[in-house]
């Protein structure tokens, strides 16, 4: 069976981060909640806040938050745009 582009992307996620020795609990929790944000289309722009992304993700720390977002986005699992406008910032999933 051939798995649509959502299967994909998830399963190449957790292919890749099996491997990687950066990744813990929050990473996967954080890019968890990004997928769920982008309602499964991985190559569009999605807008997101740091408020959701920490009430999906269930991270309370603002400083977890910004590293995780970090490492995800210089190890190649996102394209994160930070922006201080209110309306969020951008995050496209690799």
């Amino acid at each position: 069976m051939m798995e649509n582009s959502s299967e994909a992307v998830l399963a190449a996620f957790f292919n890749k981060s099996k491997m990687d020795k950066l990744m813990i609990i929050s990473h996967v929790s954080l890019f968890a909640a990004i997928y769920h944000c982008s309602k499964g289309e991985s190559n569009s722009k999605i807008p997101v806040t740091r408020r959701k992304l920490m009430q999906l993700s269930k991270i309370c720390s603002i400083a977890t938050y910004h590293k995780c977002m970090r490492d995800l986005n210089e190890e190649g699992y996102i394209i994160y745009k930070p922006s201080f406008n209110p309306k969020g910032s951008i995050v496209k999933i690799i």
